[in-house]
């Protein structure tokens, strides 16, 4: 029983010494895939994210395209946004300070600029969190626990 503090202590400094590691695996360039589904409109792309573990700061570009079912993309966004970010205990999660979306094109013109500010404003307030499942020096495997979906990212 008088070793349960050291062996708390030794798993807590094992847990801050593996988020420690991951931080540093985390710096720098990574594409990953953006691929929701909302109501039968599927939104695919790519997100080009960069993440600085000296001042944990980040900052992401993604194409997104908006299509009916598999059918052909019917508009496309750009959407620039950066912030902070924090990792512990293999969770991330980031808090957005800026943002500009930018439309592409938009055949059915249903995304206004009202839509867009909306979506700017819902962005900035959500502070979405997800899990780290693995990380290596070349890829990042991540699970959505509000979606249940898992995402690889890859280093660039």
């Amino acid at each position: 029983m008088r070793y349960l503090p050291l062996v708390v202590l030794f798993f807590c400094s094992f847990i801050y010494a593996s988020d420690k590691e991951d931080i540093l695996l985390l710096d720098g360039n990574w594409s990953c895939p953006v691929d929701n589904d909302f109501d039968g409109v599927k939104l695919k792309g790519n997100s080009s994210d960069k993440y600085n573990s000296k001042d944990m700061t980040y900052t992401s570009e993604s194409d997104i395209n908006f299509a009916i079912g598999e059918g052909s993309p019917f508009a496309k966004i750009k959407i620039i946004d950066s912030g902070k970010w924090e990792y512990k205990n293999s969770s991330f999660k980031y808090v957005m300070s800026s943002i500009e979306i930018e439309l592409i094109f938009d055949q059915l013109g249903i995304i206004t600029d009202d839509v867009l500010s909306q979506m700017k404003e819902g962005m900035l307030t959500d502070q979405q969190s997800f899990m780290t499942k693995s990380l290596n020096k070349s890829t990042w495997v991540t699970f959505d626990p509000q979606t249940e979906e898992t995402s690889e990212c890859k280093k660039v």
